[in-house]
């Protein structure tokens, strides 16, 4: 690399650590007034001005950073540059303020906006801090000028406006919100910048994470994905597997690309609307713009009342819903032999309402024999089965579709508790109750809700629990534990499996059996902005066995 190169990235490295102390200031002047003397240090930097100025035609098809850049005038006072103004480009995108590019010009011969816009479209093709060419989404003004002299930087030519010294970080952070519902953006796992996907690369060994440069790869490299690289290609391994689902928009629900807008359009375009969105932020629960509130305030009679209100693109199915199923010589398999039982058609999107209540109907129907045949056979000789759902949200919305599930295990009763903090208020103490279901919401957390009265559960489930994430839940395990209670939990992936076996293990509350992929998992794939690991509502099912030998083999450890 040439000298002035050279010295540029380390003008660029000493700006990142900011300028507010002398003796930095002290060291940048320095660095500066080297780089002026370099035999090709000024020379390398008017070139490539010119060369942008050239090319700047380009810059609007680079792609889009989500973040706003700002122009600097680098306060140093020194004899030998006296005649220059030095600017200075940062990216504000990231946690940390990041130098970007740096201009120095005569001011005696160039203007203050002129030698501003040639910056910008420096620091668009020839970004020094080790990232993709790009361009971002807002242009501001950040330095102490002469109020009486108002800046305008000409960069609409380039599709990047200027938003001025005036606008707040609130008005800038406003516009970029709402141009999120229109853009997708990813993110890397490491610094957080948010960009089009173009500006990013995967891990080239599992495929998983997202990286924006080399410099953040070697650091989590460093860090840790050295240790995760290879647990995470298993799970990228089960991609595949996960989106083989017998349905005809499966190949647009489980792509990579099914991001949050792509779902939005998917479920407009099939006619699902108002309250029935309200059922489905369970499908993005990272991006709630996905899903309407208009079902927020209802009550609960009205929403059970609703049935499959806002479904339009499913009328027949959900008036199919209405009839009990024929009967069942044996056990469903998955969503292939559940739509040929009730007739729908291979591009009906009952399932993305049903696969909480089929889920559940899994676990009754074929694992709790295998894993707790004492439990199933009592089932079977009562014709009653009480389950205690754990953690519940959006489930105390689901009356009608876990009538299916009830409807599907006739002629035995099921008895729903429902326990959850995240419902409103007005929720707590409803019942409802229609041909073999019952139906009551308990507002509180399970391990201090008082249990008297309250039948004891046949078994406890936890959909999509997380628990690896919620402490509380490690006291409600031991209680069920404890009692003997089995409990079953899903979850959308397996590292979120994983997450929780570590919890649950360090805490000696018990030990997860090996997850299965569930037949009945939701066939919207939820993708986040930073990983591309396949994650699907319901995705894996477990159960949670009493802990003891910490050698013995549970997942991932």
């Amino acid at each position: 690399m040439p000298v002035g190169c050279t010295m540029r990235q380390d003008i660029i490295e000493c700006l990142n650590f900011g300028i507010g102390k002398d003796f930095i200031l002290k060291v940048l002047s320095e660095k500066v007034i080297a780089f002026v003397k370099a035999e090709d240090g000024l020379q390398k930097l008017k070139d490539e001005t010119e060369q942008s100025v050239n090319r700047k035609t380009e810059i609007p098809c680079l792609p889009l950073q989500d973040a706003s850049w700002s122009v600097a005038e680098l306060p140093l006072k020194h004899c030998d540059l006296e005649r220059f103004r030095i600017l200075v480009l940062s990216d504000t995108g990231t946690t940390q303020s990041m130098t970007i590019q740096f201009s120095m010009e005569d001011a005696a011969q160039v203007s203050y906006e002129d030698q501003a816009l040639q910056l910008l479209y420096l620091g668009c093709l020839y970004p020094l801090d080790g990232r993709k060419s790009r361009r971002p989404r807002f242009l501001c003004q950040n330095f102490s000028h002469d109020s009486s002299h108002p800046i305008q930087i000409q960069s609409d030519n380039v599709g990047i406006p200027f938003c001025g010294k005036s606008v707040s970080k609130e008005k800038l952070d406003a516009l970029q919100n709402e141009l999120k519902s229109i853009f997708y953006f990813r993110q890397c796992s490491v610094c957080g910048i948010s960009g089009n996907p173009a500006l990013f690369d995967e891990c080239n060994k599992c495929g998983a994470v997202l990286y924006c440069s080399e410099r953040c790869k070697r650091e989590d490299l460093e860090e840790s994905h050295r240790d995760w690289c290879p647990q995470f290609k298993e799970f990228m391994a089960k991609e595949t597997e996960l989106a083989d689902l017998p349905f005809d928009f499966a190949g647009e629900t489980t792509g990579r690309d099914f991001h949050e807008l792509m779902m939005k359009d998917f479920l407009n375009k099939c006619g699902i609307d108002g309250p029935a969105l309200g059922l489905l932020k369970y499908e993005h629960p990272e991006n709630e713009s996905v899903c309407s509130k208009s079902s927020d305030n209802q009550s609960y009679q009205e929403i059970t009342d609703r049935r499959f209100d806002g479904f339009s693109s499913i009328e027949e199915d959900s008036t199919l819903l209405e009839s009990h199923p024929p009967p069942l010589d044996k056990p469903l398999s998955g969503w292939k032999d559940y739509y040929s039982l009730r007739g729908f058609p291979q591009n009906s999107l009952i399932s993305v309402l049903l696969h909480f209540p089929l889920t559940l109907y899994y676990i009754i129907s074929q694992l709790l024999s295998k894993d707790f045949a004492e439990t199933f056979y009592r089932m079977q000789q009562s014709y009653y089965v009480c389950v205690h759902v754990i953690g519940a949200e959006e489930e105390v919305k689901m009356f009608h579709p876990f009538l299916e599930c009830a409807r599907l295990l006739t002629p035995v009763t099921l008895d729903i508790h429902l326990f959850g903090n995240n419902f409103d208020e007005s929720y707590h103490g409803e019942k409802f109750k229609k041909e073999n279901l019952n139906f009551h919401i308990h507002k509180g957390l399970y391990h201090k809700t008082n249990l008297d009265g309250i039948p004891s559960p046949s078994l406890a489930v936890c959909f999509n629990g997380g628990i690896g994430a919620y402490t509380s839940y490690i006291k409600t395990i031991r209680l069920l534990v404890k009692r003997k209670t089995p409990l079953y939990y899903t979850d959308y992936g397996e590292a979120c499996i994983m997450f929780s076996t570590k919890a649950i293990m360090n805490s000696k509350a018990g030990i997860l059996s090996p997850p299965l992929v569930n037949p009945f998992r939701s066939p919207l794939r939820m993708m986040t902005s930073d990983q591309n690991l396949p994650r699907y509502s319901n995705a894996f099912v477990t159960h949670i066995k009493p802990y003891s030998n910490p050698s013995e083999n549970a997942p991932f450890l």
